[in-house]
């Protein structure tokens, strides 16, 4: 297990790896929208953080309301600070647990009471959580914590005296704020399966808390949860995870305003008419509803029952309500409203950006998604063949004419500075921004840590890539353009031009604009940009760069062009999961995700990063490992030979044993089986091996620690060995069929009865296969199967799916030493 500090060194090595070769293609920019704000908004920062959002309720306000208006003609009352904003949704009832509103109008963090409260902390420009209903920060209970500071167990113990506000109209017997509270809510919630139990990052079915994905599967109770009342007081709440996890991990999870307790007392009463209006809506959060006029506006004015309401500079929160506008939002009505000086925020509509002259307080609400040019390294025909050998899933276009400068590192460096990012994105004003780095300011190691731009090791690697200038160097970039040319020049793939007649280097640049005006632009700024940089007037030689737009309804990730291959240079953009790193990291490696990489021709199976490390014996090695091989060992249990990921073994006890301990399984016995392989393959093994190309195949009976089993099939080549195929056993028909199709096919759809088909009459009497099919007896379904009839067992098979929906089908299996092992789902 990596610690925290350790995934960010290695990641940072991955990061600095991708950049040196530029293997990750060139980061161009980011989507964004762009709230402007009144200027009497004082912004702690100009970039949106998304566990922070826009942090109304801890805005300050320069001046009071005297002078502002909240419609065209009503002005605020003097001495009095509201923050006015806006919403497009109306709401049901506030509710988070059952109704959960959109941005940019949080409602939800208003009455939320969260046991910790995130803030922004302006001198470290991070995200900080301090106390707010909790009277101290998390405690480890268990007796597992780790040397990183990890736990299973987890108490925290609520403020003394807290009290929630209740609406005078409601009559309730208790109104203090214990532990209970949220013991008590979010089991009702699981109970109900209300729609916040699984909505946001920290949700209550991804927080990892023990049993709750039990009880939602229906293995376990709901006073089996791990969360739990302490014996030793009211105000106490004790938290047992699934694994062992953090502090922050905690903080992250109980500082979420949609892990907020609702009144049991007043719920009880008042059932669906909770939080409907102003007399039914108890508050445990920093403000309380005052108004609200339905399709008009609400007005929250502070709690002062909360502990920190003194920290909250606002008195009021003003929600005006704007009405769809053919089904979309009315952008325009808002900014107009917000330029009349009647709301203190608003989104810049598209059409405006160009306005824009960043004088009056912003914030960028940035997509984490880089939009980066993929790149196609291939460079020669050897080299794609090789590839291809490499990767023979991957339907590579073996025709495509490839450009073999852009093999050169030099070549994609210069790619790299050579791009005004700035320029690029016309100063901001088309709906994006300059991003220079393979991994944005949004991404963390996890939803509660900051950001991995923020932490120091990978900030103090930033001036390597001119952050200030957005990566823009046009003197480097002209000098390792030189450097390509000259190294191209003297391996033959280029000659030279003359001052009459220049040799030019096409290259392809393919991009979808969706009809949207914005990525034109880019493309054309980026054309010229390019063109105005990459040039070699010693040997006249210069790059054009020749767009495409690739026609709607093609994705921004055309499968056609960037998965075969066929392109030089390609615009795009891959999401990954924003608190989670190291899978996001997986996007860059063709092994773990070869349908997905942007860039072709890269090399990430090479021992080339170098890493230093300690062993348990605290002994430091300098050792050379692949981007593949860390990647691995970052995502789970990996086994590494000579720098890369071990792919083949010395004997098929060791490639078994090493496949399933990756897979946190626990082998206990491995037997022989080849009668069983020889049912499967319906061939002789040295025939089947033939046909999969290796010089032998074995088939095994693998047992596991828990009483399962697995059948394997292991490949031998040259004395390694491989495990080839892994196939789960179980000796139900029913088990087998169901776990097949459940893992094959997702969990929809449920068995609701087998038959056996024994006869050549049950196959020719049989509506659905005679329909679809042309079997009529058995020997021929085992005859396209090529299995024997000895061994082919054919059911009839009855569906319920989760639509409603109930049919009939047939589904194959080879049954052999007791066992069932799938062959199809006709």
């Amino acid at each position: 297990m990596f610690s925290d500090f350790e995934k960010i060194y290695v990641i940072s090595k991955l990061e600095s790896y991708l950049m040196e070769h530029m293997y990750g293609g060139i980061p161009l920019v980011r989507s964004t929208d762009v709230m402007l704000f009144s200027d009497r908004v004082d912004l702690p920062t100009n970039e949106y953080v998304y566990n922070l959002g826009y942090s109304i309720p801890s805005l300050t306000l320069t001046e009071d309301d005297s002078n502002v208006f909240f419609d065209a003609e009503t002005y605020g009352h003097p001495l009095e600070y509201t923050f006015r904003t806006y919403y497009t949704e109306e709401q049901d009832n506030l509710n988070t647990w059952i109704n959960v509103p959109g941005k940019p109008a949080p409602l939800y963090d208003l009455l939320s009471g969260t046991l910790y409260q995130r803030i922004y902390n302006e001198e470290a420009e991070v995200m900080n959580y301090i106390l707010s209903l909790a009277g101290s920060f998390p405690v480890a209970i268990g007796d597992d914590m780790s040397s990183d500071g990890k736990s299973t167990s987890w108490k925290i113990t609520l403020k003394d005296q807290l009290e929630w506000y209740i609406p005078e109209e409601l009559t309730v017997n208790d109104s203090s704020i214990t532990a209970e509270d949220f013991v008590w809510t979010m089991k009702e919630a699981l109970e109900n399966n209300w729609l916040g139990t699984c909505h946001g990052t920290f949700a209550l079915c991804l927080s990892g808390i023990k049993n709750i994905e039990n009880y939602r599967e229906g293995n376990s109770s709901i006073d089996d949860i791990g969360i739990k009342v302490s014996n030793s007081s009211d105000l106490t709440l004790e938290i047992e995870f699934e694994s062992p996890v953090n502090m922050n991990h905690v903080l992250g999870l109980f500082s979420d305003p949609f892990i907020t307790p609702i009144h049991q007392e007043a719920y009880e009463i008042l059932g669906d008419d909770y939080a409907t209006s102003v007399e039914t809506t108890p508050s445990i959060g920093l403000f309380r509803l005052s108004s609200w006029i339905y399709e008009d506006s609400m007005l929250f004015i502070k709690n002062d029952n909360h502990p920190n309401a003194a920290t909250i500079s606002l008195d009021k929160i003003y929600y005006r309500y704007f009405d769809d506008l053919n089904f979309k939002i009315d952008e325009e009505g808002i900014y107009q409203a917000f330029l009349s000086g009647e709301l203190d925020m608003s989104y810049v509509p598209n059409a405006h950006l160009n306005e824009q002259t960043w004088n009056t307080p912003y914030m960028f609400e940035s997509s984490p998604t880089v939009w980066r040019l993929g790149i196609n390294s291939l460079g020669t025909n050897d080299r794609r063949e090789q590839f291809k050998e490499e990767y023979p899933d991957i339907a590579i276009n073996m025709d495509y004419d490839l450009e073999p400068i852009l093999m050169y590192d030099d070549m994609r460096q210069a790619l790299y500075f050579g791009i005004d990012r700035l320029s690029l994105t016309n100063h901001m004003t088309l709906g994006y921004i300059p991003e220079n780095r393979l991994i944005s300011s949004q991404y963390a190691l996890d939803p509660s840590q900051v950001p991995y731009r923020s932490e120091l090791l990978v900030s103090s690697h930033d001036d390597d890539y001119l952050q200030d200038t957005y990566g823009y160097d046009p003197d480097r970039a002209k000098a390792h353009f030189l450097e390509a040319i000259s190294l191209a020049i003297h391996d033959g793939y280029y000659v030279a031009g003359t001052e009459n007649s220049e040799t030019i280097i096409e290259l392809l640049l393919y991009y979808s604009s969706g009809g949207r005006a914005s990525i034109v632009e880019m493309m054309e700024n980026l054309e010229s940009l390019y063109e105005a940089v990459l040039i070699d007037n010693e040997h006249h030689i210069k790059v054009d760069i020749v767009l495409f737009d690739v026609a709607f309804p093609s994705s921004y990730i055309n499968p056609n062009i960037v998965q075969s291959g066929a392109y030089d240079l390609y615009f795009g953009g891959i999401t990954g999961g924003l608190y989670d790193l190291a899978n996001y990291m997986t996007i860059f490696s063709l092994n773990e995700s070869n349908d997905l990489a942007l860039s072709i021709g890269i090399d990430t199976s090479s021992p080339a990063i170098e890493l230093s490390y300690n062993d348990i014996q605290g002994n430091t090695h300098h050792e050379f490992f692949s981007y593949d091989a860390l990647l691995s060992s970052l995502l789970g249990v990996t086994y590494i030979l000579d720098g890369d990921i071990q792919k083949d073994y010395d004997d098929a006890q060791s490639a078994i044993s090493a496949t399933y301990d990756m897979q946190g399984e626990i082998v206990d016995e491995i037997t022989l089986n080849n009668n069983m392989l020889q049912a499967y393959t319906g061939k002789e093994n040295a025939y089947y091996a033939n046909i999969i190309d290796v010089d032998h195949v074995f088939g095994y009976l693998v047992e596991f620690n828990d009483d399962s089993k697995a059948f394997v099939i292991v490949s031998e080549t040259e004395g390694r060995y491989q495990v080839y195929d892994q196939i789960k056993l179980f000796s139900s028909i029913e088990d087998t069929i169901q776990n097949y199709v459940a893992n094959n096919f997702g969990p929809y759809y449920e068995l609701t009865d087998v038959t056996p088909m024994l006869t050549d009459l049950d196959v020719q009497n049989h509506p659905y296969l005679q329909t679809y099919y042309d079997f009529t007896t058995l020997s021929s379904i085992a005859s396209e199967y090529e299995v024997s009839l000895n061994y082919l067992r054919v059911y009839s098979t009855t569906w319920y799916w989760s639509n409603g929906t109930l049919w009939t089908d047939v589904f194959l299996v080879i049954e052999v030493d007791g066992y069932y092992i799938p062959l199809d789902w006709l």
